[in-house]
């Protein structure tokens, strides 16, 4: 009987979770896409917004932003 050592197969499926591994810690790393803290204007159109009872919210570009965006403008109305 060979060992699961000996087994090809066993090798890609090793390369395969290293891989998913460093997947993983390339997405921790990643820096998250934030628009408010580059733009200058941001604070003088959010002192605007202010004045209808309005704010700028910097959401997270993670692929999940328009949900999130959902999300806050729905527990603003409630």
């Amino acid at each position: 009987m060979s060992s699961r050592r000996d087994n090809p197969r066993n090798t890609s499926a090793s390369s395969k979770q290293i891989e998913r591994e460093n997947r993983r810690e390339e997405k921790k790393n990643r820096e998250k896409k934030t628009y408010l803290k580059k733009d200058e204007n941001a604070g003088a159109f959010n002192n605007q917004l202010r004045a209808f009872n309005l704010q700028l919210r910097d959401i997270i570009g993670d692929g999940n932003c328009l949900f999130r965006s959902c999300e806050l403008f729905i527990k603003f109305l409630f």
